[in-house]
């Protein structure tokens, strides 16, 4: 799941330096009460991971490890001298959604994408289906990707089919907890 989003990042980002990334991945939280539980994952390819559990009993996580979500951020020291302002236009603007949309297309079949703000940052967030792997069209994900001068946050969210139309404003709960580095 939080597969795609190191491809994407690995083909948009360059590495930052061990102490800017550091400084910045700090800085990036989920905060969410219950019926939710936030910890520490790895994921190579970014600077800070959290996984997202539920007791509730929907949605229900399609993942084996019963992680609901994972949450990740990237440090981008090139962005670093845009302004807010200045990333959210390149952000919205069609060939950053084109190359988000390739990068991801290569492992999900993906509905149009949907361009959110949050707390200032814009993002795009999509939802598809695994090409490929067990039960994969049983599964839907929720992905999204927001830049910021400190870097990219991205969250990948998976559940199953029937569970999709109520799961999406939880998801949605989920991304509005995100702390993002700026």
């Amino acid at each position: 799941m939080i597969k795609i989003v190191a491809i994407l990042a690995g083909a948009m980002l360059m590495l930052a330096p061990a102490q800017a990334q550091t400084r910045a991945s700090e800085l990036f939280a989920v905060t969410l009460g219950s019926p939710f539980k936030v910890t520490p994952s790895v994921h190579s390819g970014n600077d800070r991971t959290l996984a997202i559990t539920s007791s509730a009993e929907r949605p229900r996580p399609s993942n084996a490890d019963k992680v609901l979500c994972k949450a990740a951020f990237k440090a981008a020291p090139q962005n670093g001298t845009l302004t807010q302002a200045a990333i959210n236009a390149h952000v919205q603007d069609g060939k950053w959604r084109q190359a988000a949309r390739t990068a991801l297309g290569q492992v999900f079949k993906l509905e149009p994408e949907t361009p959110f703000m949050d707390k200032g940052i814009a993002g795009i967030e999509f939802v598809g289906a695994p090409a490929a792997g067990p039960d994969a069209s049983r599964v839907r994900v929720y992905l999204t990707l927001a830049e910021t001068p400190a870097g990219r946050t991205s969250l990948s969210c998976a559940t199953f089919v029937e569970d999709l139309p109520a799961a999406l404003p939880v998801f949605r709960t989920v991304r509005g907890a995100i702390t993002m580095p700026k």
